[in-house]
């Protein structure tokens, strides 16, 4: 009898690449992934939507615009709806306008080293990387386009269960 390969559930996706919000059709909103693939909301159904639902991971979309959301036909849509309304992940990070590469990049590296802090929650982690980008880019505004949905007192665990 052969044993069965482990599948490991994925904590943490971390999407770094452009992305759009079309108001008119929330749910289209993409993240433009190489050689012109495109992700959108409605793409996570099915397999994709039950594993997200039970893995439960930090979702990171460093992209322009995907944190904002609107209305559609039958509620509220784009990238947090669904990921945090349908797909119950355990956190969203994402920006709510148009955000610069370098500070972009930037405010990812001091989220996460910040998060490798003990007791270091996702709320505080998320300020401090702000500090760091206000400090680093003072004239950018994108240290302050990033929003977090989750419990401000959650955790990420770095190199553990």
């Amino acid at each position: 009898m052969a044993a069965a390969p482990a599948v490991l559930a994925i904590k943490l996706w971390h999407f770094a690449c452009h992305g759009n919000f079309d108001t008119q059709a929330p749910n289209n909103s993409p993240l433009i992934l190489q050689d012109r693939y495109f992700l959108r909301p409605d793409d996570l159904v099915g397999r994709a939507q039950t594993r997200l639902r039970t893995d439960r991971p930090l979702v990171f979309l460093n992209a322009c615009r995907v944190g904002q959301g609107g209305l559609t036909l039958t509620g509220l849509g784009g990238w947090a709806a669904t990921l945090v309304g349908h797909c119950r992940i355990g956190a969203l990070i994402a920006p709510l306008w148009s955000v610069h590469d370098g500070a972009a990049r930037h405010f990812a590296e001091a989220f996460y080293t910040a998060c490798q802090q003990a007791g270091m929650t996702l709320g505080e982690a998320v300020w401090q990387a702000r500090v760091a980008t206000r400090n680093a880019f003072p004239e950018d505004t994108t240290w302050l386009a990033y929003s977090l949905y989750a419990h401000p007192n959650a955790w990420l665990v770095i190199g553990g269960e």
